[in-house]
């Protein structure tokens, strides 16, 4: 049997939930007027990830952390780069 096997609406599952969680634990929207965004503002450093996401302003940040070291991060556009704020990675005690 299949671990995320979804049996409700995509949007009423926990599947969903869990999907949304993570990715505002990798970037969140920044209250600005500027459109900016938070990079690893909840990740914990002993998790390791790669993820594409969408950011404001039709950007995209794509970004690589492992061993609780930010290995590579790119901004499309570039000229939303300065806009993305990469956080301290959380550690868990």
């Amino acid at each position: 049997m299949d671990t995320f096997l979804q049996d409700y609406e995509p949007s009423a599952d926990q599947f969903a939930n869990m999907n949304s969680a993570v990715n505002w634990m990798l970037l969140q929207p920044a209250d600005d007027a500027d459109g900016s965004a938070i990079a690893f503002g909840a990740w914990p450093c002993e998790w390791d990830v790669r993820f594409k996401l969408a950011a404001p302003h039709n950007a995209t940040v794509e970004a690589t952390f492992k061993g609780g070291k930010l290995l590579s991060l790119v901004v499309t556009p570039p000229s939303r780069a300065s806009f993305v704020h990469v956080q301290p990675c959380q550690i868990i005690l």
